[in-house]
């Protein structure tokens, strides 16, 4: 994916797609493919304080980086519906960043917080006669646990904002679109959440690392699959849809279809009188 893009920076289809955004989200979910290699690993005090935080982050991350390229999107038409402060911010490239990184400064103090107060731990189960088990303990007080489950409320608030967002923007013409794809990568990382959880409280043993390892599997190849396989198959199987003058007909259509804000002056006295 990476290699297309870059050989393809200054396509229509890539600059559409926000670009810098877009590395940033592929670097995150190449992250999120060697989490699953650490989680199999033998557990260390190290690996155990790093490996769920990281799981959190890096979720925040991307959601954090389709939520403010949906926010992008929208105001590219006027939508009305979108905060006027992130219509601002979304106006520039160093805007869309600081964006970013302040929608996930929340989770990164959180884990923080966490590995400072109260760290998650190596622990060893032993079963007399059959075998040694290692796992991550996530917490040793209440308070790990307020964090931990402030990072995933924090998580699920951001997706389902998301989410909104781009439920709202599903109406826009295709190749604009990329509203819709954000939505169903929303949907995969819920769904990949609301199953992990459960399973990580109430469970023990090496049944939690397969559930992680999947869940983890799934969001990232959600994102990839909804974010980047569109794009590379119209760059790759469908050139002609990959020029300007094909996306100014599409902005074309787009203008007639989505409806835009404007204010007009209002009319003096005297222009009124004329009238």
């Amino acid at each position: 994916m990476a290699v297309v893009f870059i050989r393809h920076f200054q396509s229509p289809v890539v600059k559409a797609a926000n670009r810098e955004l877009s590395f940033c989200l592929l670097i995150n979910i190449t992250a999120g493919f060697v989490l699953p290699l650490i989680t199999i690993s033998q557990p260390s005090q190290a690996i155990c304080a790093v490996i769920e935080p990281w799981r959190y982050i890096t979720s925040s991350l991307s959601v954090s980086v389709l939520l403010v390229k949906t926010m992008k999107l929208l105001r590219a038409f006027q939508i009305t519906y979108v905060a006027k402060w992130l219509k601002k911010v979304s106006a520039s490239t160093s805007g869309q960043f600081a964006s970013v990184i302040l929608l996930n400064s929340v989770e990164v103090i959180l884990a923080i917080l966490w590995g400072t107060l109260d760290s998650p731990y190596t622990k060893t189960d032993i079963k007399k006669g059959q075998y040694i088990t290692f796992t991550c303990s996530h917490y040793q007080t209440i308070l790990g646990r307020v964090l931990e489950i402030s990072m995933l409320t924090y998580l699920i608030f951001l997706s389902l904002l998301c989410a909104f967002y781009a439920f709202k923007a599903r109406t826009l013409p295709e190749n604009f679109n990329e509203a819709r794809y954000i939505g169903f990568a929303m949907y995969i990382l819920l769904l990949s959440w609301i199953t992990f959880y459960p399973v990580q409280t109430s469970l023990e043993g090496w049944y939690v690392a397969v559930v992680s390892c999947t869940t983890a599997l799934v969001s990232s190849y959600g994102l990839l699959a909804c974010m980047f396989v569109p794009k590379v198959y119209v760059i790759l199987r469908h050139p002609e849809q990959n020029t300007p003058q094909f996306l100014r007909n599409e902005l074309r259509t787009a203008n007639s279809i989505v409806p835009v804000t404007c204010s007009y002056p209002r009319a003096t006295g005297e222009t009124a009188g004329k009238k």
